[in-house]
């Protein structure tokens, strides 16, 4: 990246919106469970073993996630879509986050916002070097440089 793009992509940075608080819109109609119970309510196969790596209130709407060669967990949370009779609010914004666990013990210690500047986020990819965001629109996919 060249000192001129990386200064522009900086100084965006530093003006940048606070992220806008999302409503919930729809009504929970059955008892939501703490994190820890819903993993005893988890039917697995003989062998298997799960644990918790994260949950809300570090993680809200994901819509897709996927693991880096460093062993990261990048999620899309994706705030925009609403429901079938509004679609898509495009007074709020999706981001996309890395969880990393540094010291290896099966929980993230580190929760970083890689983009909050993004609006009907689909899906996430990494390759290539950087990150791919899917969109719903022409333009559908956007492509940016892991800077880590």
């Amino acid at each position: 990246m060249s000192g001129r793009a990386l200064a522009l992509v900086l100084g965006a940075a530093a003006f940048a919106a606070p992220f806008p608080t999302p409503h919930d819109n729809q009504k929970e109609t059955i008892p939501v469970l703490k994190p820890a119970d819903a993993l005893t309510r988890l039917h697995l196969p003989e062998g298997f073993k799960a644990t918790l790596f994260a949950a809300e209130p570090d993680v809200r709407q994901p819509i897709a996630m996927c693991w880096d060669e460093r062993g990261r967990l990048w999620i899309a949370e994706n705030y925009t879509y609403s429901d079938g009779k509004e679609r898509f609010d495009l007074n709020l914004r999706d981001r996309i986050l890395v969880l990393e666990d540094a010291d290896h013990d099966g929980k993230f210690d580190q929760r970083t916002v890689f983009t909050d500047e993004i609006q009907m986020l689909t899906s996430i990819e990494r390759g290539f070097g950087g990150v791919w965001a899917w969109r719903c629109r022409r333009d559908r996919r956007a492509s940016r440089p892991d800077p880590t």
